[in-house]
């Protein structure tokens, strides 16, 4: 099976990003490193390789929606068919390592909705049938935006009516 990263890298936001996307990162050098190897430790920075101590980053702020993430149940609602929603570590792994199909929808505008027939054409298009367990995303291009003020207001959005075609495979794929 070919696993494809999806992820993106977690840097510093810009200072205009709204609130919940806002990431902070404090970088500790190595040379401050060596400062904290000798007091934890009392090694001198001249017997670590090239006076350097360990390299560090301190995530100071880092929203839920800050960076590439799967929103679990528990993110929407506490409680799920009168069941506790589950939360991320519980969900099995199984569902994030499978064959996967994209389907593309870069021709929808932001804002427009992405119906049962845009769903049904795009596998019709590419010859597919669902499988369970199958991981389903959605192409729309918006990642060209990554990084930018508006990216959270960009893109479409899957309508009820179109996400238990996704949800027959098991779940839908939903990352930033």
């Amino acid at each position: 099976m070919r696993i494809i990263d999806l992820s993106a890298p977690i840097v510093p936001s810009p200072t205009d990003a709204a609130p919940f996307e806002r990431v902070a990162i404090h970088y500790i050098p190595h040379v401050e490193g060596a400062a904290q190897v000798q007091a934890m430790f009392c090694v001198p920075p001249h017997l670590l390789r090239n006076g350097e101590g360990w390299a560090v980053e301190e995530f100071t702020k880092l929203g839920t929606h800050s960076v590439t993430h799967v929103d679990a149940p528990w993110h929407y609602n506490s409680q799920i068919q009168s069941r506790r929603a589950a939360t991320i570590d519980e969900l099995p792994l199984e569902w994030f390592f499978a064959d996967g199909v994209v389907l593309d929808m870069t021709h929808k505008a932001d804002g427009e909705k992405v119906e049962v027939g845009d769903v049904e054409a795009a596998l019709a298009g590419l010859g597919y049938s669902l499988k369970p367990l199958d991981i389903v995303l959605a192409r729309t291009g918006r990642d060209a935006f990554y990084g930018q003020p508006d990216y959270a207001w960009r893109g479409c959005a899957v309508t009820p009516g179109a996400t238990p075609l996704a949800l027959r495979a098991g779940r839908a794929g939903h990352g930033h």
